[in-house]
């Protein structure tokens, strides 16, 4: 009798490797496949996030046409406020303002122009009336008393 070169632990160990080797393929297919899914849903997020792009600058284009309406100008709303009050423009303009009517009327007319023409920064609106910013953002956000 001869010894078979093929003893169990020959065989199992072969077993072993060819499962090894199989499972490792399998390994690196899945990979390939998990690499071809991400780069598809990639290219639909791209795809997805350019069609949302797309679509608001098409809101954007018609909220533009709609706003193109004229916009009065600050010295307008300034004169309408300053007559309402019984004041020239001018009076409501500069630091010089101490009258505490006028005052008001001032405060009034920054409100109304901060309400009306939201294109413009309180600094803006502050240079147009000649005054600083803070006293801008005073009128327009009054400090509410707490009792």
């Amino acid at each position: 009798m001869s010894a078979s070169l093929y003893t169990q632990p020959f065989i199992q160990q072969a077993h072993a490797k060819r499962v090894l080797a199989e499972l490792q393929r399998r390994i690196r297919e899945a990979q390939e496949h998990e690499r071809q899914l991400e780069a598809a849903a990639r290219a639909k997020a791209d795809a997805i996030l350019e069609d949302a792009y797309q679509e608001a600058r098409i809101i954007m284009r018609r909220a533009a046409d709609e706003a193109k309406v004229p916009k009065r100008l600050v010295i307008e709303i300034i004169a309408e406020v300053a007559k309402q009050h019984g004041f020239a423009a001018t009076a409501l303009r500069g630091k010089q303002v101490t009258a505490l009517a006028a005052r008001r009327a001032r405060r009034e007319a920054i409100r109304a122009v901060a309400a009306e023409r939201k294109d413009l920064s309180y600094a803006e609106i502050a240079r147009r009336f000649g005054v600083g910013p803070r006293l801008v953002h005073e009128a327009v956000n009054p400090r509410r008393s707490h009792g």
